[in-house]
């Protein structure tokens, strides 16, 4: 025969820490499974591109974070963050920035037609800004180690004639030399009436 009497569960019995468990687990079910709140008014989304960054992960705390890695060598781990910083954060502040330290991370690396690619994509997305002078020459340089010497003789020729008095317009020249073309630039000409 089956005994159906109700047992008191005792608190500290395990059945009653299931039952608190189970309870905590519910509670956070229910609280994971809400929409987060919405930003206050006036806040500006986190990403123009909507791919919203993890919580807590700033555009200025990722960027502090890579740019570190990046100075101390961690080539690998500064790589997988200036993408996330492009990602989550594609016009901020430093994105320009972001990109061109790519370009840098895979000249060192040796892989110079990636690095050209990140180089292109400065000048591209961000064609006006402080890194632009460093993006084109990056971009000539990588192409002349990547063994495209007319391509890199053309480049550092257009770096010459946009900025002629940048500090890397010397090693432009010398370039130049050492492939074989003159370090002059023919000044543009006036246009036509």
């Amino acid at each position: 025969m089956i005994d159906y009497t109700y047992k008191w569960i005792k608190p500290g019995s395990r059945l009653a820490n299931l039952d608190n468990k189970l309870s905590d687990i519910s509670s956070a079910v229910r609280t994971l499974s809400q929409p987060p709140a919405a930003p206050p008014p006036g806040v500006p989304p986190a990403a123009s591109n909507g791919v919203a960054p993890p919580p807590g992960v700033s555009a200025e705390s990722l960027w502090l974070n890579a740019f570190r890695d990046y100075s101390s060598g961690k080539d690998e781990l500064s790589m997988m963050e200036f993408n996330d910083y492009l990602k989550y954060f594609p016009s901020a502040e430093n994105a320009a920035s972001a990109q061109y330290y790519m370009g840098r991370l895979y000249g060192r690396a040796k892989q110079y037609d990636e690095a050209v690619q990140a180089f292109d994509a400065v000048l591209e997305r961000y064609p006006d800004n402080s890194k632009t002078p460093d993006a084109l020459y990056g971009k000539a340089d990588a192409m002349l180690h990547a063994g495209h010497r007319a391509e890199a003789a053309t480049e550092f020729k257009d770096f010459l004639t946009r900025f002629p008095t940048h500090s890397l317009a010397i090693n432009a020249k010398q370039a130049l030399s050492e492939l074989g073309t003159s370090g002059r630039v023919r000044p543009t000409p006036p246009p036509a009436h």
